[in-house]
């Protein structure tokens, strides 16, 4: 199980943002290096409020055969994934498409 690092990048132009490192074998064993941008500084402004955001990410990170198990959901992990994707609060499509309609 890892945690992965969180680090706070300079960006060229804009605030400085929140970047999830982590690495993961590919299908043929080898280590890929991978990097997701969380949200700036402006948003999450320690590292605990940014790894708490990181959360769901760390756990699908961590699951067992991820490849595989993305077809099999349960009900209750689907609900999960909602909630921490889809709705979070950095999610904006989903809210501006919820102010058309309103």
């Amino acid at each position: 199980m890892q945690q992965g690092s969180l680090q706070r990048k300079a960006r060229k132009h804009g605030p400085e943002v929140w970047q999830f490192r982590w690495s993961e074998r590919g299908q043929d064993g080898k280590r890929i290096c991978r990097k997701r941008v969380i949200g700036t500084v402006e948003r999450y402004r320690d590292s605990d409020t940014a790894r708490h955001a990181v959360a769901g990410l760390v756990t699908e990170i961590n699951s067992n055969h991820r490849w595989v198990k993305r077809s099999l959901l349960t009900v209750a992990q689907l609900c999960d994934h909602f909630e921490q994707r889809e709705l979070a609060g950095d999610n904006i499509w989903r809210m501006r498409c919820v102010e058309k309609s309103v």
